[in-house]
C-alpha cells in the first residue's frame, strides 16, 4: 500500500513538471515568434532548394549591418532507406545583395545508400571546403561562430 501511494506521488510530481516544462517551452516558443515578427528587417524565405531567415541592411540606418552570427544544433541521422539524398544547414554573411558571402554549415547525404556526414565552409567567390580532419556524427552537437571582425 505504501508502494502505490509513493508511486503515484511521484507520477503526479512528474506529470506537473512536465505540464509546467510544455507551458515553459511555448512561453518561449512564443517569445521567441514575437522577436522574429517585430523585426522589420528579417524576412524568412524558402524555395525548392533551401529556406532562410535573412536579416537585410536597414535603409533608415545603412551603418547597421550584420558582422557576426552563431549557432549550435545536433546533427541528424539521415534515413539511408529514402533513397539518394542531400541535406545542409549552415549559417552566413553576406550573399544576399553582394558577391560576398561567407558560411559554415555540416552536410549529410546519402549516395547509393551510404550516408556521409561532413563539415565545410565556404567564402565566395572560392567553393566550399570539407573539412576532412574534423569527424560528424549523427547526434553530435554542432557549434558554428562567424565574425567579420
Amino acid at each position: 500500500m505504501q508502494e502505490k501511494r509513493k508511486f503515484r506521488t511521484r507520477a503526479v510530481f512528474l506529470i506537473v513538471v512536465w505540464i509546467l516544462l510544455l507551458a515553459l517551452s511555448l512561453a518561449l516558443l512564443s517569445i521567441l515568434l514575437s522577436l522574429f515578427a517585430s523585426n522589420p528587417q528579417g524576412q524568412s524565405i524558402s524555395s525548392l532548394s533551401w529556406a532562410g531567415y535573412i536579416i537585410a541592411k536597414n535603409p533608415a540606418n545603412p551603418q547597421l549591418e550584420v558582422i557576426a552570427i552563431n549557432a549550435s544544433g545536433i546533427v541528424p541521422k539521415i534515413n539511408t532507406s529514402a533513397g539518394d539524398g542531400y541535406s545542409s544547414p549552415w549559417i552566413g554573411i553576406g550573399g544576399q545583395s553582394g558577391k560576398t558571402l561567407i558560411q559554415v554549415g555540416t552536410e549529410h547525404d546519402v549516395v547509393n545508400g551510404q550516408e556521409t556526414y561532413n563539415p565545410w565552409y565556404e567564402l565566395l567567390p572560392s567553393f566550399a571546403v570539407r573539412l576532412t580532419d574534423i569527424t560528424v556524427s549523427p547526434g553530435d552537437t554542432m557549434v558554428a561562430f562567424i565574425s567579420l571582425n
